[in-house]
């Protein structure tokens, strides 16, 4: 008898994989219920919640759970609410508090970095609930934020820290410090347009004067 040209593990890693595809194929041709459409929602919402708990500093886990909350199932413009506020304030009092490594401070600067993105784009809408102090203030976390990751980057590089990363590690901090560094770059400009035309035309709408949700 003629040996198989596939070998037994692989045989049985297939027979595994149809075995999963054939328990998630769906059978029911109704589409799915708002009720079972949220279950599912409440239970990835509590998988991101859970895994931000474990370690609220991590850059996967807030952005994920913070894209989750802002996101919504109808692929609507994101919003600012008021449990993405809260989390991207929770997360930058949590990061700013770990001295002992400069990571935690780019997240910290990627959940202020959220922040500010949405309250820019809601100050374009024709009810901003925002003005343009609010988004200098925001802009100012940002830069606090960047300022903190710079400052403990360099007694890493004084201590020879960074040496104990892997060069992959250090890579994806350079890269997370480019892409906030340059969003914060476009957002700076973004509120010195909104200042030259708030001076030149007077808006019909004026922005909440209202505290910033996440300031109190």
């Amino acid at each position: 008898m003629l040996a198989s040209s596939t070998s037994l593990p692989a045989r049985l890693g297939n027979f595994i994989d149809e075995l999963a595809e054939a328990a998630a194929a769906r059978t029911n041709t109704q589409p799915i219920s708002n009720g079972h459409r949220f279950y599912l929602r409440r239970q990835t919402e509590n998988k991101l919640r859970f895994a931000y708990n474990l370690d609220p500093s991590h850059y996967g886990n807030y952005n994920s759970y913070h894209l989750f909350l802002t996101e919504s199932e109808l692929a609507t413009r994101p919003v600012l609410t008021a449990e993405a506020a809260k989390l991207a304030q929770e997360t930058i009092n949590y990061c700013l508090k770990q001295k002992g490594d400069p990571r935690p401070a780019l997240t910290a600067a990627s959940a202020a970095q959220n922040m500010l993105d949405l309250m820019t784009s809601d100050f374009r809408s024709e009810n901003p609930h925002f003005s343009i102090h609010h988004l200098e203030q925001a802009l100012s976390v940002v830069d606090h934020c960047l300022t903190t990751y710079h400052q403990t980057a360099s007694e890493w590089q004084a201590t020879g820290q960074w040496k104990r990363l892997s060069a992959f590690r250090i890579q994806e901090a350079e890269d997370r410090l480019y892409f906030i560094t340059k969003l914060r770059d476009v957002e700076y400009s973004v509120i010195e347009q909104f200042k030259k035309k708030s001076t030149s035309l007077p808006r019909t709408n004026q922005a909440s004067t209202e505290s910033a949700p996440g300031n109190n």
